[in-house]
């Protein structure tokens, strides 16, 4: 029986080992190709430049800046970063929907150097973009952050078509069906829960003067930073 256990015990440390190998390998993988598409955009950036065609090099430089942040093997970023990527997929957005929507926000400045998982911004003001204002001649975008007790506020309003009452309740319900393009919404919300729990995730809204107002809370510690995820505490 104990020779039976320690070979059990030699397996499960050879089984684990090839899960690793095999788990870095296919990351290493995975970066090939983004890699691959960033140096093209680079090359495009510069290309576009060169024969004068800014929208072309804003295009390909502001993507860039975005895809090189999604293949980062970091999954925090400082919401001042993530803003910054926000940003720059509102002025791609510009120059496909020829300037039709303003885009502003204001963080406050004891939110700038807060973690928070990268990329739970950007594809609320890209839902806001596709769904609230695609059907609008004009349209707003407001991002507003900050603190509020021990949780971090941050809030993305526009005046545009208005979020569906079958939108407001899946996500209300935590229903996972990712229906009607709105995947984004709900890999955010499931990403904000499993790091830090039940309690926290999206919380979407129609305004009485028309218009969506998402609302994404992420609860703090003392010195600002993230508290600890759920899988962490005792």
């Amino acid at each position: 029986a104990k020779m039976f256990s320690t070979q059990l015990g030699v397996y499960n440390v050879e089984y684990q080992k090839k899960l690793r190998k095999k788990a870095e390998f296919k990351a290493l993988q995975s970066q090939v190709n983004p890699h691959f598409l960033y140096n093209t955009l680079d090359t495009m950036k510069w290309v576009a430049k060169a024969n004068h065609i800014p929208e072309i090099a804003t295009l390909a430089a502001k993507l860039a800046k975005i895809l090189r942040t999604s293949i980062s093997s970091a999954q925090f970023i400082t919401l001042r970063e993530e803003m910054t990527l926000v940003e720059s997929y509102a002025k791609i957005q510009k120059i496909r929907f020829n300037g039709k929507f303003d885009f502003r926000y204001e963080i406050a400045p004891e939110t700038e150097e807060i973690l928070v998982p990268k990329l739970i911004v950007q594809p609320i003001v890209e839902n806001a973009v596709i769904h609230g204002l695609a059907d609008a001649d004009e349209g707003h975008i407001f991002v507003r952050a900050y603190l509020e007790r021990k949780e971090l506020v941050i809030e993305v309003s526009d005046d545009g078509c208005g979020i569906s009452d079958e939108v407001i309740r899946r996500l209300g319900n935590r229903d996972k069906e990712q229906k009607n393009g709105h995947i984004g919404f709900y890999n955010v919300d499931t990403i904000i829960r499993l790091h830090y729990g039940k309690d926290y995730g999206l919380r979407a809204e129609r305004l009485a003067a028309g218009g969506t107002k998402v609302t994404i809370r992420i609860p703090v510690n003392g010195s600002g930073q993230p508290a600890p995820s759920m899988e962490n505490r005792s």
